[in-house]
């Protein structure tokens, strides 16, 4: 495991990416971790006309963002800390991913709209696209992390996909003195519908969560959890909506889980379990893509 040496945070100066700003600012401060801002010039094929009209051409697009991107870091929340602006041109996710490869960042944070219409249905939003393809951990900032989160929410399926997540939850609870809590979610194997009348809007479940004891007693014999106050849970329930109504109930800072990184046919068909929080989660999600190099945290 590596410290966390440098935080990358996409911003586009709306008040959702202030939101992820604030977050990288208070994991920089943290970790004494570098801070780079990154924005992207996006320019829609519908609009360069009107951009052309107005002799608005990439360079001053560029020029303003940069002058920008300085003004904002010029405030006293940035004080103390060694800050980065750059400005690249494309596809806002391609190059936030493409710029935290380059400068070597080992966290990418981004802030998260309201999804709104069939578009986003289908075509997914920047942030998904991040969490979807980055190759670091991502914090998905849907609100502004606490300098000193009390409760951190990580769901596991007892697989190796999920152990990376649960190293950096572990650590980040022990930095911050946090409240840990892990989640096991028994999901239904079916979904019964009215042509079966006496299980109509029923679900079916093969196991109990007593049943499931041995696996939390393997998976926490392999857990460095000295220090951490922590506690398991077993719930029945949606994966997705489940973990999102768990961290509300808890009241959680942050909910840490691991991503498969799923594309093509097979994600647009089911999806992912990490997007499926971050859509219905209201608290900040970090996901950490099993087989990354991580960021734990001393």
């Amino acid at each position: 495991m590596q410290n966390l040496q440098r935080v990358c945070v996409g911003t586009n100066f709306s008040p959702e990416a202030d939101l992820a700003v604030q977050s990288a600012v208070r994991l920089a401060r943290a970790t004494g971790a570098r801070l780079d801002l990154l924005h992207v010039v996006h320019r829609p094929a519908l609009y360069e006309r009107v951009i052309h009209r107005h002799a608005a051409d990439e360079a001053e697009l560029v020029a303003r963002a940069t002058e920008h991107l300085r003004q904002s870091a010029s405030g006293a929340p940035f004080a103390g800390l060694s800050v980065g602006h750059h400005v690249r041109v494309g596809a806002p996710h391609t190059e936030l991913i493409a710029g935290c490869r380059e400068l070597g960042g080992g966290l990418l944070v981004v802030g998260a709209r309201k999804r709104t219409g069939l578009s986003d249905l289908l075509v997914g939003s920047t942030a998904e696209r991040v969490l979807r393809n980055a190759e670091v951990p991502v914090l998905l900032a849907r609100r502004a992390l606490p300098e000193k989160p009390a409760c951190i929410l990580t769901p596991t399926d007892f697989s190796q996909a999920s152990r990376a997540a649960l190293d950096e939850a572990i650590a980040l609870a022990r930095r911050w003195g946090a409240q840990l809590v892990l989640l096991h979610v028994i999901e239904p194997i079916v979904q019964a519908y009215a042509w079966a009348t006496d299980l109509a809007g029923g679900e079916i479940y093969v196991i109990e969560p007593e049943e499931l004891q041995p696996e939390w007693d393997a998976l926490v014999q392999t857990l460095d959890l000295k220090g951490v106050t922590w506690e398991q849970r077993t719930i029945k329930g949606e994966v997705s909506t489940t973990v999102a109504t768990a961290a509300q109930s808890l009241n959680a800072d942050l909910i840490v889980m691991g991503t498969h990184g799923r594309s093509g046919l097979t994600h647009a068909l089911l999806g992912s379990v990490a997007e499926g929080v971050a859509r219905s989660a209201d608290t900040c999600v970090l996901t950490v893509r099993a087989g990354s190099i991580t960021f734990a945290l001393p």
